[in-house]
């Protein structure tokens, strides 16, 4: 059953629907056409398939911006772009809170999509050979068993320099982006695909060192004009607590900071 009868929404309301999908996140922008039943028009431009995935039935959440809070909905009704939503409950909005400004972000690719399993099983077999000598008998058990541990030394420093080199070939330049302490959006010239990890360097005022994280790409916006660039938005992956509650509080100073200007310009 639904949370209440009657919604907190009123008509011209705007919404961020999100829907996440195995290692894909969806977002839409909506407008409350009815606020009793919920009634909503998706105002963005999804693929067909994006759309068909707001489909009776479906689990969804609903940004609500203009009051920093989220709900959780059921979609009871969707024909094309209008949905009829059933509130199910409130959710924990801080992490999904977002605001649009200009930060100084560097990033790089450091694994495909179709490169990540493939890679993990490499390096797996890599250390199961290792193992294999231990188990032979060809050598002693102590020969073979430090041979076993170097060769895990090496693909660990291996893969700890690979890391730094890739890290450092980065560029950080200021980019306007969306951000949340849950993921960023941002426009790259890069050939950047869905499911590719991103190593990401976010610089935020006040804060003396760069946040660094790992983010796995969930949406890939394409069509827009030629040499413009492409939509990336990211999950953050491995994001310490610390360094998400930075990024959350600034995020929530920097929405203060914009309503005061508003409000001073009415």
């Amino acid at each position: 059953m639904g949370m209440q009868t009657r919604t907190p929404f009123l008509k011209g309301d705007k919404l961020r629907l999100l829907i996440h999908r195995a290692k894909e996140e969806l977002a839409f922008d909506a407008v409350v056409r009815q606020p009793n039943p919920l009634t909503v028009e998706i105002r963005s431009s999804p693929d067909d398939e994006a759309l068909a995935a707001l489909k009776v039935g479906a689990c969804i959440v609903g940004a609500y911006p203009q009051k920093g809070l989220a709900y959780k909905f059921d979609v009871k009704k969707a024909e094309g772009r209008t949905l009829q939503l059933e509130l199910i409950s409130r959710y924990e909005m801080r992490d999904y809170v977002r605001v649009e400004v200009v930060v100084s972000l560097g990033y790089e690719i450091v694994g495909r999509a179709d490169e990540s399993d493939e890679a993990e099983e490499r390096n797996d077999k890599e250390f199961i050979d290792a193992e294999s000598i231990t188990k032979a008998g060809v050598l002693d058990q102590p020969v073979a068993e430090l041979i076993s541990t170097m060769c895990q030394e090496i693909k660990t420093l291996r893969d700890q320099v690979q890391a730094k080199a890739e890290y450092e070939s980065a560029q950080v330049s200021p980019q306007h982006v969306s951000l949340s302490g849950s993921g960023i959006r941002f426009v790259s010239h890069l050939g950047i695909g869905l499911g590719d990890i991103l190593r990401l360097s976010l610089s935020l005022p006040d804060m003396e060192r760069p946040i660094l994280s790992t983010g796995r790409v969930v949406r890939v916006e394409t069509g827009g004009k030629p040499g413009k660039g492409t939509g990336v938005a990211c999950r953050f992956l491995d994001l310490s607590d610390g360094d998400r509650e930075a990024i959350i509080r600034f995020v929530f100073q920097t929405q203060r900071q914009m309503l005061r200007r508003m409000k001073l310009l009415s």
